[in-house]
């Protein structure tokens, strides 16, 4: 790959992707994904270009797969928008010369959207996933522009100010059709190339269910001895709470499980939030077949017990 031709890239590769070949669907998939991230962020700075169409080509060589983005996407824009738009982008742009447009502003703002994208990707992996939307015991540096945000161990990631609201902004499972892809040996990477250099970001097989939970995916049943029906006690973290999904993730043995109240709104179980604690419920193995063989299982719990104090001087964000 020649660095000067591109600003960034999606790639799969390892063992698995050796002879180039991958899953057709799956490989389509990914790409719409791709697309539609891209738009996420690039929309989100220029909000002109939403629903506007622009080419991502593909590139496949041995020793991976790789949809590259290169640097004349700019023109590809440009001749998709129209002369109006593109007028409107120009005088936005004012420190850009003209001349220069198609080289400067829009091929910054999709690389910027790629750098976002790797940073959506190291904050998922920190939090280990999407769909925590409130975050305990942030701390501000720089006049409240990076922010240092603490997963459930107390370690922290510093990050921009805006990485933290596009984390907010972004659905839940935006990366997952790129994500299904993963494998034990085939690693995703977003990667970035500028002034010479690359720099990649990647999400390896042990992370892929932060960012997606297709049980499709899965290779071998999670967990056997968690039998469907049998009741359990489990000691664990809290990693997440969804309000609209009426759910809870719980990580037990290096799994996060998806956890659900017998009864009643998570609401009243938010003090247990990214602390250690024993689940108490039934597991829950039922598939869309309709049959108890589902590869990860399901809590449905009646109990969430501390383990640990709350640290009374967090703060919810």
């Amino acid at each position: 790959m020649a660095d000067d031709q591109y600003i960034g890239y999606l790639k799969y590769s390892g063992h698995a992707v050796e002879d180039g070949y991958l899953d057709a669907k799956k490989t389509a998939e990914a790409l719409i994904g791709f697309d539609e991230t891209l738009r996420f962020f690039v929309e989100s700075d220029l909000p002109e270009l939403r629903g506007k169409s622009f080419e991502i080509p593909v590139k496949i060589q041995a020793g991976s797969w790789e949809a590259l983005i290169p640097v004349t996407i700019a023109q590809w824009v440009k001749t998709a928008i129209g002369s109006a738009v593109t007028a409107y982008l120009i005088k936005a742009a004012s420190t850009v010369a003209q001349n220069d447009f198609k080289d400067k502003h829009l091929v910054d703002v999709f690389r910027d959207a790629l750098k976002m994208l790797q940073w959506i990707i190291r904050l998922g992996i920190h939090l280990k996933g999407l769909s925590i939307k409130e975050i305990k015991g942030v701390r501000w540096e720089n006049n409240n522009e990076i922010i240092l945000i603490p997963d459930g161990k107390g370690e922290f990631i510093k990050v921009p100010k805006r990485v933290l609201e596009k984390y907010i902004a972004i659905p839940t499972k935006f990366l997952s059709k790129m994500a299904r892809l993963i494998q034990a040996e085939r690693e995703m990477k977003i990667g970035v190339i500028q002034n010479g250099k690359r720099e990649e970001v990647g999400i390896t097989y042990s992370e892929k269910y932060y960012f997606t939970n297709e049980e499709d995916d899965l290779i071998e049943t999670i967990l056997p001895e968690l039998v469907h029906g049998k009741t359990i006690e489990l000691e664990g973290e809290t990693t997440r709470g969804n309000e609209k999904t009426n759910s809870m993730g719980f990580e037990y043995k290096g799994h996060v499980l998806n956890c659900i109240p017998e009864k009643g709104s998570i609401v009243s179980f938010k003090q247990t939030l990214f602390r250690k604690c024993r689940i108490v419920g039934v597991i829950n193995r039922m598939s869309k077949s309709g049959l108890p063989n589902a590869k990860k299982p399901k809590i449905i719990f009646s109990q969430i017990i501390p383990l640990e104090p709350d640290d009374k001087n967090l703060k919810l964000f």
